[in-house]
């Protein structure tokens, strides 16, 4: 059976977020499942505050701001025996301002966030057109699926 570690940033107070943690784990559990048709893997999703995924983000992209979600895939072990899969790291308040922007709730956007970074996590991308395009409807067609959708 696959497993999720959901981890609770320093910046933000785990129990006042306990059931973003709970919803993020059920919703990544589900979008990893339903991608890879696999039940032998791990992965770890992060929510975080701005100072955080500014750093990370800074440390990583060198973009010297915050963003919404960063994904740091473990794809060559997950070829092999290992079943590490990767980390998603998502920061609560640029999710919060974003949910407010596009007009609905807080966990759609989080669970967007969430199958954004399990997609870049097994390799998906979105530089091109057509890879911009494949990404959109992988991840629409998810939170579909999972009564999520716009």
């Amino acid at each position: 059976m696959g497993e999720v570690a959901v981890l609770c940033g320093d910046e933000l107070d785990e129990q006042a977020v306990r059931c973003y943690l709970d919803f993020l784990k059920q919703v990544t559990a589900l979008a990893v499942r339903r991608l890879t048709g696999r039940e032998d893997w791990e992965i770890s999703v992060s929510l975080v505050g701005e100072k955080q995924i500014w750093q990370l983000n800074r440390v990583w992209r060198s973009v010297d701001r915050p963003t919404d979600v960063l994904s740091f895939p473990m794809l060559e072990a997950w070829g092999s025996d290992d079943n590490l899969l990767g980390d998603v790291v998502i920061c609560l308040p640029v999710a919060q301002r974003q949910a407010a922007e596009y007009g609905h709730g807080v966990q759609r956007e989080l669970a967007f966030l969430a199958v954004h970074g399990i997609l870049h996590l097994l390799g998906r991308d979105h530089q091109t057109d057509s890879e911009c395009e494949q990404m959109e409807r992988e991840q629409e067609a998810l939170l579909d699926s999972m009564g999520l959708g716009r």
